[in-house]
């Protein structure tokens, strides 16, 4: 087993220091009391002492450890298939990881929590949740990430295509969850329809990179990306309305000409 510190993700496209933190937050269910979690480099850790921010406690509160599994939280257990919902229904014990720091220089924390997750499941863990990107891990999931792997946004946000139209004229709504790992807003998108699905996909995940190692656009700027031109629009912290969907900031990527048009747009008709 390695004890080399692996690489530092760096964050090269951050510049100046947003006012936001950086915020993780990972729950691990198990059968019964855990035992003590030591991580090390063969987890992912990088050098330095990048846990020092994070805060671990355990919880034996039957209520609350079935709580994380229930409601909209049990959907997403229900449809990770590599996860035994089963078993994670019935753990009496459960070991929780936090953590939120001023927008940071490089992603050397990020690594640190996920280091922190593979830990978990040396230690028994049956499944670990991602309670800032809604995402359900299994064991083996986690245990298969190579420690000195580079950064991708897949394994740190989540999207979510909606399949029925909030409203005819916007379309269907397609959404990143995560963000607030980086400090940074989440991202989204309304569609003509599912046939885009794959292709905005890939403009929110280019897009959450680019954030996520450091950009830091502002409401009204524009960017093009694969031939594509998004203006982003802030819209505030949904944490404190009644049903939030990103429990952080965001931007909704819209038509740079103007008008309410789900994506595509059709760009070459407005120059």
């Amino acid at each position: 087993m390695s004890t080399t510190p692996v690489p530092v993700w760096p964050r090269p496209n951050r510049v100046a220091a947003t006012d936001a933190c950086a915020k993780q937050h990972y729950i691990a269910f198990f059968e019964d009391v855990a035992e003590d979690v030591e991580v090390s480099a063969a987890d992912g850790l990088p050098a330095g002492d990048p846990l020092a921010c994070f805060k671990v406690e355990v919880y034996e509160a039957p209520a609350w450890v079935a709580g994380w599994s229930a409601g909209p939280l049990g959907v997403f257990l229900d449809d990770t298939p590599d996860v035994d919902a089963a078993a994670v229904r019935g753990c009496r014990a459960a070991m929780a990881g936090w953590a939120s720091v001023p927008d940071p220089l490089t992603l050397a924390a990020l690594q640190g929590g996920m280091a922190l997750c593979k830990a978990f499941t040396r230690a028994g863990a049956v499944a670990v949740l991602d309670v800032v990107a809604l995402r359900w891990w299994s064991p083996e999931a986690l245990s298969a990430l190579p420690a000195e792997r580079p950064f991708d946004i897949r394994e740190h946000v989540t999207l979510t295509f909606e399949t029925e139209a909030r409203h005819p004229e916007v379309g269907h709504l397609c959404h990143s969850r995560g963000m607030a790992k980086f400090a940074r807003p989440d991202l989204a998108l309304h569609l003509a329809g599912p046939q885009h699905a794959a292709t905005a996909g890939q403009l929110l995940n280019t897009l959450a990179t680019a954030l996520a190692l450091g950009l830091a656009p502002t409401s009204g700027d524009t960017t093009r990306v694969g031939g594509v031109t998004v203006r982003f629009e802030a819209r505030p912290d949904d944490s404190g309305e009644g049903s939030p969907l990103f429990f952080n900031r965001s931007f909704e990527l819209v038509d740079p000409h103007g008008g309410v048009r789900p994506f595509p747009w059709d760009e070459a008709a407005d120059a």
